[in-house]
Order: C-alpha cells, then structure tokens, then sequence
C-alpha cells in the first residue's frame, strides 16, 4: 500500500522498525513493575484524555497527596509501538526535571496496562484559559512565553524534542506558573527514527511547523519554536493558527510582531536557533517592559518602557542591540556559507549576550 500524503519515510521506517523488533523483543510490559493500583490510589474522578492516554485525578494513600494517573487508551493496550511510545514518555520525563515541567512519579502496570502517575497541577490549560477569558493581555504573554522558553531550553539541552507544542499541553496553575506536559510523542534529538502511528504524522497540525507538515524536514528545536510561536499567536489573538501557515501580524502587539515573525518563518534557518537565543530577548523586554517582578512602580510610560539610566541604560541597550544584529544579519544573509557561519558563532554570541543580561539583572 502506498504512504499516504501525511506519512514520511521516516514514519514508514519506524513502523517497520518497531513492529520487528517488538515481535523480536516481546511486550514492554515485562520489564516494568506491576501493582495494585486501588491498593495505592484511590481514583477520584476522570479529567480528560492526553495525546494517547486517559487521565485520572487520584490520591496517593501514602503520601497523602493528589496525582494524575495516565493510561494507554483502551484501543491501544494490546498495541507494541503504542506501549513502546508509552515508555518513551515516561523515559523523557524521567530525565527531565524542571520547574516548568510536569514532574512524573512512578510508571506501572496493572491488569489493565501501563500506566503513569503524574504530579497533579491545580489550575487549567491554556486552550482552556483562553476559551474562558478571551485573548491575554500583552504582559500576561510575556510572562507565560519566558516560562514555556525556559521548559524548552532545558529540554533541548537534554537532547529532547517535545513535537507537540500546543495550548492544550501547557498548564497554568493558580499562582500563575507553568508546566508543559503531554509528552506522548517525545523523541530524543539525536534519533534518527520516530514512534508514530501508521499513516500519521506526529503532532497537531495547526501547531506543526510546515516542515513537518509537507514531510521536508525533521523534527528539531527549530519546529518546537515554530510550535512555540503559533501557541503564543493564539494566546494573543484567541484564534486557531491558521492551517495555510500564514500569519498575518498587523494587529499583534508591536512587543510580539519582532520575535513571531521569527519563531513563524518558513524557512527554519531564518528562525531562532535556540530557545536560549530567544529566552533572551524574551526576558530583557520583560526586564525593560516593567512587567516582571523588578518593575518599579510608575516608572513605565504608556508603551510600558521602564526608564533605565547609567549603567542598566548601557548594559541593556548592548544586549538590545546585540540582538538586533544579529537578528538582521540572519534575516538578510541568503549566502549559504553565511548562515552556515551564522550558525557556527551563536554560541559565541549567547555567551557573550548572556554575560550582559547577568549584568543587567544583578542591577
């Protein structure tokens, strides 16, 4: 049977890659523990269902405290590539420890399957967040986008790749902190093969970057920043991204039209190549805009500009700028060796970038 338009190569490979080695290597099932899960936990009530699994708020009896138990969804329990893709979550989340991401507790089985117990965050996602209360205020973006940036950054850095970015996958808590979760279809950088469903494309399409969707490129940070920016499209403006991939940015905050014109780009070289890369303009105009938590009352103006004088004034104007450079030399070098070069010396220059934003903060 030919591959349907959706599918890759790449799909095709571990489709075949993974149904032979299951067959090999039997279930997953039997190197992970089972419990009794009623003996442990007592089920609450059902919250929903993630990328592959159902969700269940519970309390763990002996620590007295509220979890989220994940399942495979019931079609899929008898399923090799849907358990071994079940693993890979707990795996990604085992080795991810971060402030701004969902902590995992436990992975099981039971007489129903595989499960995950998960940390149990009060609050609500942002899909749900935003169908509420309408489109965020600028300020209130800002604050989430340095959040999501920092879960990322520390991912990456731990050779992961979340894949499916989305409003739905990102939690708020009643304090205002973020936690990205759902990570289904997680997959290490550095593999060259990818736990999908036949005949699909790993992701959620209006949040996928369009190399993904026409099958021209991989997985890599560079798509999660795509995914990042659509996310932060739709927080600002209350409206699906567009299926077509173009945006139009005439009525986005002036704050916002800068990075997502980057993170949104087509091309992923003409984006940022680094959560860190864009962390760091994220939080010097956090840092600059008076909506953190340095703002010093009444000193904003109507753009939401604190004043800065002296030393701030030059530290932040060198980090602003330095950003501005290169952002143009990006945008404008088309000559392969440039970008490759480009590419090359952004380590030097996040080195050098963030010695001024440590500066500029210790102010």
């Amino acid at each position: 049977m030919p591959p349907s338009p959706e599918q890759s190569s790449d799909d095709l490979k571990t489709d075949r890659v993974l149904s032979s080695s299951a067959a090999s290597a039997g279930s997953p099932l039997v190197s992970i523990p089972q419990v009794s899960i009623d003996a442990e936990y007592e089920l609450l009530e059902s919250i929903g269902r993630g990328g592959m699994g159902s969700l269940q708020k519970a309390r763990d009896r002996s620590l007295n405290r509220l979890v989220v138990i994940k399942r495979i969804v019931n079609s899929q329990n008898s399923d090799p590539v849907a358990q071994q893709r079940f693993v890979r979550e707990a795996e990604a989340h085992a080795a991810l420890e971060h402030d701004n991401i969902v902590r995992i507790y436990r992975v099981g089985r039971d007489d129903n399957g595989l499960f995950l117990v998960l940390e149990f965050v009060s609050g609500e996602d942002l899909f749900q967040r935003i169908q509420r209360a309408g489109p965020l205020q600028p300020s209130e973006v800002l604050r989430i986008a340095v959040q999501i940036c920092q879960a990322l950054q520390y991912m990456h850095s731990h050779g992961w790749v979340h894949r499916d970015l989305k409003p739905a996958n990102i939690l708020i808590d009643t304090k205002g902190r973020i936690r990205v979760t759902d990570f289904g279809i997680v997959r290490p950088t550095a593999m060259a093969i990818q736990l999908t469903e036949t005949g699909k494309t790993p992701g959620t399409k209006p949040y996928m970057a369009p190399e993904l969707c026409n099958g021209s490129g991989s997985a890599d940070e560079r798509s999660d920043l795509w995914s990042l920016g659509a996310t932060l499209y739709q927080l600002i403006t209350g409206q699906v991204p567009p299926l077509s991939k173009h945006f139009d940015l005439s009525d986005i905050p002036e704050l916002f039209q800068l990075p997502l014109s980057r993170l949104l780009a087509a091309n992923p070289d003409e984006r940022f190549q680094t959560a860190e890369q864009l962390l760091l303009w994220l939080q010097a105009e956090e840092h600059a805009g008076g909506s953190g938590p340095t703002a010093a009352p009444g000193k904003a103006g109507r753009t939401g500009w604190k004043v800065f004088s002296g030393r701030t004034g030059l530290l932040l104007s060198l980090v602003l700028l330095a950003g501005c450079l290169w952002f143009l030399n990006a945008v404008f070098s088309t000559d392969p060796q440039r970008v490759q070069d480009e590419r090359e010396s952004k380590a030097e220059f996040i080195r050098h970038t963030d010695e001024l934003r440590s500066k500029l903060l210790q102010q």
